[in-house]
């Protein structure tokens, strides 16, 4: 039974693909890793006509990557990278990911780039959705975000700052004896509407992962070399801000013993040398400086 399913397998008609003339290069680098696929799942996958059509569509590009690169050393991929890559290329047909994964099989298979991977990088991949590839492959150097938050400051002059500051310490508003800023809403960076990702509602979501993964790290500090970006952001999300002046005013009313004002943080992401090493090795094409 299982010899006649195994007779089935379309093993020949992978290898003829991958050692065609135009794909010589693909299937040098990839000899060691085909041959664990054929002995371990790709054969089975490849069963699945869909998995057949992504399989080549993927492996097409990656043959189209590598043999557009000059002056490097083709090398065998090894197991420990190809064999994870190749089972994701059987059912990725989500662009931007499938590029990474295909980014990352390129770098493995010439000596010259294969010595900058990391371990952690295919497990990032696993990790991030075609949104965040998207994100990341649209970083130039840094994100730039504004926070909204609401600032508390006891009025003076009332006779019982000593109990309101008490009070305020103990609702984390004032830290040592002044104002601690409270956010209401955090590093608004503008990409859900400038980046073309598919669900941009998950904007925050994204943005933690990849902070989770160690790839982008918080700055909360104003750059001046970006005060226009930070202009647009304020005017981008000028709604965001008035209702959030609205609600501030409804809430604290003018009876209270201390004033509240809204006030806007500045800050911005940027890639950890983890992420500068991922960018390069996963999201960058293998020609690409």
């Amino acid at each position: 039974m299982l010899g006649k399913l195994f007779e089935q397998l379309p093993i020949n008609e992978v290898y003829k693909d991958l050692f065609k003339p135009s794909m010589k290069k693909a299937g040098e680098a990839l000899a060691v890793v085909m041959d664990s696929a054929t002995l371990i799942l790709l054969p089975l996958r490849l069963l699945n006509e869909r998995s057949k059509v992504y399989f080549q569509k993927n492996i097409e590009k990656y043959s189209e990557k590598i043999n557009a690169v000059e002056g490097l050393t083709l090398t065998e991929v090894p197991q420990h990278i190809g064999l994870p890559i190749i089972e994701k290329l059987t059912y990725l047909n989500q662009e931007d990911l499938s590029n990474a994964f295909i980014n990352l099989l390129a770098k493995a298979s010439f000596e010259e780039t294969l010595i900058f991977i990391h371990p952690a990088y295919l497990d990032i991949l696993n990790r991030i959705s075609t949104d965040e590839a998207i994100i990341l492959s649209e970083i130039k150097d840094c994100i730039p975000y504004i926070n909204i938050a609401v600032r508390k400051n006891p009025k003076e002059g009332n006779g019982s700052d000593a109990l309101i500051n008490s009070l305020l310490e103990k609702a984390k508003f004032i830290e040592n004896g002044h104002a601690k800023d409270s956010i209401l809403v955090k590093q608004l960076t503008g990409i859900e509407v400038d980046f073309n990702l598919n669900y941009p509602n998950n904007i925050n979501i994204y943005l933690e992962n990849l902070k989770l993964n160690g790839l982008l790290d918080s700055k909360d500090s104003y750059d001046k070399n970006r005060i226009l970006t930070y202009q647009n952001l304020e005017e981008k999300y000028k709604n965001v801000i008035d209702e959030a002046h609205s609600v501030i005013n409804e809430v604290f009313t003018e009876d209270l013993e201390y004033k509240t004002e809204i006030i806007i943080q500045y800050g911005y992401l940027q890639l950890t040398e983890l992420g500068k090493g991922f960018l390069n090795m996963c999201i960058k094409d293998i020609n690409e400086k």
